[in-house]
């Protein structure tokens, strides 16, 4: 179409809008006029139309990757309950951790958004305001297998309670100090250790699972090592990072013990660099 519109053209409105600049366009919600425009022009600006206010709310928020996450979501915080399946049958659960300044972990997502709020600079997510996730899940409702992988030595695991992970993790930097103990069967740099930390009350570590994580340890069974409450179950951590969140327990699987507890720390991290990924597949196994 040449320059000359049509008094008609330019003075009427459609039924989808008017032909001025503040047309609202063949979906109801362009922002662009497309008279004068090539076919193939129109089509591409159609097909960018925002639909909706939300919409536009997503792409204003194009600099903020959290904000964009908070819009439309790529995993799920809701209640999820994990499955290891059975001896004969295990299932691995898909799990991704992430590395910050400080750890290499999983951790759920509000509680590392509070430990990012907390102390900045080397804390931070990962590129979807999370710190992993476990089976596409980041929620504070990430509920332990109840249908655990059963081996020939009896217990009751975690003394019967309904467990949600809280954190599968090694921390670098200052670590979980209260396993740098001398009692056994913690030693002097435990804490910088792989752990698992549970929520709820007390149990022992009889009543402590092991685990299987693919690539560490050759996929063998990694058996835990010692185990610390929080002072909410009577025990000597105090909160987890400086944030309180209720009564945990954190399970110690690696360590400064021996060749092959520090090979599987070594191993948990090879290849995670700052700010990086890593995906493995985790059974939780009763023993």
């Amino acid at each position: 179409m040449s320059g000359f519109v049509p008094r008609r053209v330019s003075n009427t409105r459609t039924a989808m809008g008017s032909t001025d600049a503040n047309s609202t366009g063949k979906n109801g919600h362009s922002i662009v006029s497309t008279i004068g425009r090539r076919s193939t022009l129109l089509r591409g600006i159609q097909t960018r139309s925002f639909g909706s206010m939300w919409q536009i709310d997503y792409l204003n928020a194009a600099g903020n990757k959290c904000r964009q996450e908070e819009l439309v979501p790529t995993f799920s915080t809701d209640p999820i309950t994990l499955s290891s399946g059975t001896q004969t049958a295990p299932i691995g659960i898909p799990i991704t951790i992430h590395r910050d300044g400080n750890t290499a972990g999983f951790v759920r997502k509000s509680l590392q958004n509070q430990l990012v709020k907390l102390y900045g600079g080397n804390v931070f997510t990962d590129k979807f305001c999370a710190m992993g996730n476990i089976s596409g899940n980041v929620g504070d409702n990430i509920i332990a297998p109840n249908d655990i992988t059963v081996t020939n030595i009896p217990a009751t695991l975690f003394n019967n309670e309904t467990r949600t992970i809280i954190a599968v993790e090694r921390w670098l930097t200052a670590g979980w100090s209260d396993f740098n103990s001398p009692s056994p069967p913690a030693t002097a740099g435990d804490g910088n250790g792989l752990v698992v930390v549970y929520s709820g009350g007390p149990f022992n570590l009889g009543n402590a699972p092991s685990i299987k994580l693919s690539g560490v340890n050759g996929g063998n069974l990694i058996i835990p090592r010692a185990v610390r409450t929080s002072q909410g179950n009577g025990g000597p951590i105090a909160n987890f990072g400086g944030i309180d969140i209720g009564p945990f327990v954190v399970v110690l699987y690696g360590g400064n013990t021996n060749a092959g507890t520090i090979a599987l720390d070594n191993e948990f991290i090879a290849g995670l660099p700052v700010g990086g990924t890593k995906s493995f597949t985790l059974e939780i196994v009763k023993t």
